[in-house]
Parts: C-alpha cells; structure tokens; sequence
C-alpha cells in the first residue's frame, strides 16, 4: 500500500544555540577558613607578583605591583610554607591590602595571585601563585596617627574612600557631612581601606574625615575630602541606551558574603498626560548578546514616589512611565544587578519609548533554518502592525551582527516570514538576528536572540537530471543527503517519480525509502519531504525560470542507507 504523502514547509535543518553555564565565583572578603585552592587555571595571566609586606598592630600590610590582564588578585595568608595550605584573605581591585585580625608576634607567610573573570564562563579563573613574603605583626605602643592621602572617589550614588594605612590601627571610624551639614557617623567598625560610602543621594556634595584607632585610644581626625556624587544618565527617547556595569564599580567587592549591590540611574522628562514605555535587555531576559542580569525600578523625582518596583523581567513584559498630571515631571529609573550570587558585572542596554511612535512588539523568533546548495533559508513567525524586517548576520554568538538584506523583508500574507541568505561558505557557523522594522514613522525594535546554523564542510555535489533518464542514487553514509537539479522554464509544469523501498513505493529493485523536496535558487520552496511518488508523480509549475533543486534523504530524515531512483519529465507520463 503506498503511504500516504506529508506536505510541509521545506525545512532541510535545525540549529540550536548552546546555553551558557553559569558557574558562580564567590568573593569572600573576610578572613576565612577555607583551606583548599580552586585549580581554575588561567595560564593567559603571568604569576602574581610578590608583595611589599609591612606590620601593623595584629595586621599585614601589602602591597604589589599590577599584574597585567588582571581585574582583580586573590589574596593568602597562613603560618605554612605551601600556598595551596593556606587561608584565603578575599579579593581586592587595588594593588595593596590589609589582613587584619592576626596574632601580634606571630610570622605568616602570604601570597598573591592575579584572577580574572570570563563572561563566557561567568566563573573566575586564576594566574599561578606568586612568590611568597612574611611579616610579623606588632603591637600597638600608642594611639594611631592621623591617616593620610585621604581620597574621595563618587559614583552616581556612592563615594569610594582610601587612604594610606596606619601601622598602629586596628579600626578605623568614617564621618560624613552632607552639603554642609552635621557630621554624622558612617561606620565606626573598619578594618581597612578601601571603604564604600554607599545608598547616597544622586549629584550631592558630601565631605568626610577618617580616624584611626586601637587599644590606646582614638586618633586625630585626617584632613577633610569633598566629593560630589555623579548625576544620573540622560535616558535618550526612542534610543537604546548600551551601559556596562563594570567591575571597579562593584561597591560591594570588599564586604563579606556575595551581596553585590551595581547600580546605574537614568532619567527622563515625562511630558504632561503622556505615557512611555520602558524596556531592558539583560542576560535573564533579553536577545541573548547581554550579559549583566539585571533588574529595574522607578520613582518620580519630584515626589520621591514610586512608578514601578524592582523587577527582572524587562524584556517581554514592558513597564510604564504614565504621567497623568498637568505638567511634566521627571522620572528616575534605577537599574542594578538582580543576582546576588553571579552576573554582577557585563553589558545590558536599556530604552524609553514613546509607543504612539516606535514599535513596542517583542522581536520575530527564528524558529528554523534551511540549507541548499546556494545558502540558507530562515524562517520566523510574523509580527503585527509592522511593515517588514531585518536580517543581521555573524559569524561569532556574540558579534558583531551586519545587517545583510537591503530593503526590509516583506511582511507576507502567510504567517511565516522567509529569507533567503546565498553566498555563504562551507564549513562555517552563522549566527542570525531578526527585527522588524516600520516606515511610517521609521522605526527598528529589538533584535531577536541569535540564532545559529552549521553549513557542512564541504560544498554540496549536484547532479543534473535529464528529462525521461531515471538516475540511480545509493546513500551510502548515514543521514547524507543527494542533491539534483532541473533546468525550469517559468509557466513550465514538470512531474517528478521516485522508486524507493517502500512497499508500494517502487518497483522492488530499490532498498531505501527515501522523501523528496524542492526549492529554487534562492531558497524559495516548491514542495517539501514528499514521500511517495511512485504511482503518481509529484508536479509543480515553474514560477520562474533557473535552477531548481531537489533533495533526495532517507525518509523523515533517518539514518537509513540504500538505493533508489528518480526521474522528471513535462509530459506527465511516467518513463
């Protein structure tokens, strides 16, 4: 009995994106009690230098010369001789560092070694250890001495304080003023520096003083910094604004535990009784080329009221600056890291958008992709409301993307929207992005997460059929395919058999039971994984004139090897 035939869009291949592990790399600040070295090699980073060691009362004092390649250094300490059996101090940005809590009269030896973190890991990787130095803390005689080199560094609602350790301090106290007003204490428990002042007003003046002190006493205050905090970002309409919370912006490097607390601001004018949208693109939620995950809230700068709390997800559900007042009045947007444990640094881009004007559709989803011998078919369900789309192309997961279509990709009739890509090169991976596009008002949303096909690594064989000559195909790899071709004329009906071993399939000479599709030159397909053409041929009408391309594989494309037929004609008889 003939089976019966299975119609479908001609679809050659499938190509999946490989998702990303995500490995934490914790970064304890205190002394801890950890005695085993994570073997996380990184032979890229030279050895970490030997520190500089002076003594303080109950503490070590380093510091190095940078290691280049490095964002940060790990730091170790122990009464042992090997590295590998000693305890881990935490992590510093800076070049210097103070282990604090030790035992006055006792010798330790300390290490360092340069780490780095891998965004394409989301893990830290380390340098071998560098040689290995020793001190002996000492006690306190006296109070300490006022500290020096006192510095103020702002971020948008942080300040960063150092200063130049003072051997004979065991806590330091910090003291800030706000745009003149009383000094009010900041933190009275310091161990060393550096220090972040953090949850500070935006564009505001603060000053501060730092003292030092141990079982004596306290010390004379230090000279007295000003630093102004950062004001917030213009939030550009109708623009993608691309940011990268960096690693030296991290306030929270330094503290215990993993409660790392990035943060960026933006803000906008909301004209009176206006909505804007608000969307982000983050590594939890977004096209896939971001790499911090983050989240975003808002408030109202004039009422300090809040528009939207903190949320992940900016991505597909789109959050609202809804002004129904009067007047306009400006909002403030806060985005900071959502984890506490991992992704606490990377790239993420964020928009405001007037939805009356831009497109506010979620991006197409590239559900498939098709090879033939002259490119790559994509497939992607349509989009309301626009009026086309455009392709980017590379050859990396993470870019960059050209756009490779001139005018937009029509919007079609049908509910998938094609695109052939021709000219590309065996062997190689593309990635693929898609967005949609509107003319009036001209406008781009966002692209879609990349989407990654593998053409094989060799050019495909092509043999040309001649009308009324059977030809004899044998599969003879696994999961290989045979490609043929026909020379169509436009307004041309042909009819194409195949003999294959299926039961009622063929003649009985023929061992595998294959399908067959077709498609023109430039991707566009003419019928799809046929399976039977035996008793009746498979026909089309030629739409235009050139090469058509027909594809013999194992039937649903198994893993089946054999022999079979196939043949075409414009007479409709069957040779």
């Amino acid at each position: 009995m003939q089976k019966e035939k299975k119609s479908g869009l001609f679809r050659f291949g499938l190509a999946a994106i490989a998702a990303l592990s995500l490995i934490l790399a914790a970064c304890p600040q205190e002394a801890d009690t950890t005695t085993t070295v994570s073997d996380n090699a990184d032979w890229d980073l030279p050895g970490g230098a030997t520190p500089s060691v002076t003594a303080g009362s109950r503490k070590l004092m380093l510091s190095w010369d940078e290691v280049p390649g490095a964002d940060r250094y790990q730091i170790y300490y122990g009464k042992t001789d090997n590295p590998y059996a000693a305890t881990s101090a935490g992590y510093t940005i800076e070049t210097r560092f103070a282990i604090p809590s030790l035992e006055n009269g006792a010798k330790y030896n300390v290490w360092i070694r340069a780490a780095r973190y891998s965004l394409d890991y989301d893990t830290l990787t380390y340098g071998p250890f560098g040689g290995a130095a020793s001190g002996t803390p000492v006690a306190a005689t006296a109070t300490p001495a006022a500290p020096g080199d006192v510095r103020a560094t702002p971020g948008q609602d942080y300040v960063k304080l150092t200063w130049a350790e003072v051997p004979a301090a065991e806590t330091y106290t910090i003291e800030r003023q706000e745009d003149g007003g009383a000094w009010t204490a900041v933190d009275g428990t310091i161990r060393f520096s550096p220090y972040f002042d953090k949850t500070l007003k935006i564009s505001t003046t603060y000053k501060y003083r730092i003292k030092a002190a141990n079982t004596f006493g306290d010390g004379n205050w230090s000279s007295e910094v000003t630093a102004t905090t950062l004001a917030p970002y213009p939030l550009t309409l109708n623009a993608w604004n691309n940011r990268e919370l960096k690693f030296s912006e991290n306030q929270d490097i330094l503290a215990a535990g993993t409660n790392y607390t990035n943060a960026h601001y933006f803000q906008i004018s909301v004209p009176a009784n206006t909505q804007y949208n608000v969307q982000w693109n983050g590594s939890a939620y977004g096209d896939g080329t971001k790499t911090a995950d983050i989240s975003a809230s808002a408030e109202w700068k004039d009422t300090n009221t809040s528009i939207f709390t903190s949320t992940n997800n900016g991505w597909t559900t789109l959050r609202t600056l809804n002004n129904t007042t009067g007047s306009a009045r400006v909002a403030m947007v806060k985005v900071g890291t959502y984890s506490t444990n991992y992704k606490y640094i990377g790239t993420y881009t964020i928009r405001c958008y007037d939805p009356n004007t831009t497109i506010s559709q979620t991006p197409p989803s590239v559900f498939s992709a098709t090879y033939w011998p002259g490119g790559i078919e994509l497939s992607w369900n349509k989009i309301a409301n626009v009026d086309g789309y455009n392709v980017y192309r590379a050859t990396s997961f993470k870019g960059p993307f050209t756009k490779i279509n001139g005018a937009p990709v029509a919007q079609p009739i049908p509910s998938t929207v094609t695109y052939a890509n021709t000219g590309v090169t065996a062997g190689t991976t593309y990635y693929y992005q898609v967005s949609a596009v509107t003319t009036s008002p001209a406008a781009e949303g966002p692209r879609s997460a990349p989407y990654a096909f593998s053409i094989p690594g060799s050019a495909a064989t092509t043999v040309a059929l001649a009308p009324n000559t059977w030809a004899n195909g044998n599969i003879t790899v696994s999961s290989t395919v045979d490609w043929y071709t026909i020379n169509a004329v436009n307004g041309t009906t042909y009819y194409v058999w195949w003999n294959d071993g299926y039961a009622g399939g063929g003649d009985g000479t023929k061992t595998l039971d294959i399908d067959v599709s077709a498609c023109y030159a430039d991707g566009s397909s003419i019928f799809s994984n046929i399976d039977a053409a035996w008793s009746s041929p498979e026909s089309f009408t030629a739409s235009k004139s050139g090469t058509v391309y027909l594809r013999a594989r194992a039937y649903n494309g198994g893993a089946g090897t054999g022999t079979y037929g196939i043949v075409y004609n414009t007479t409709g008889t069957k040779p």
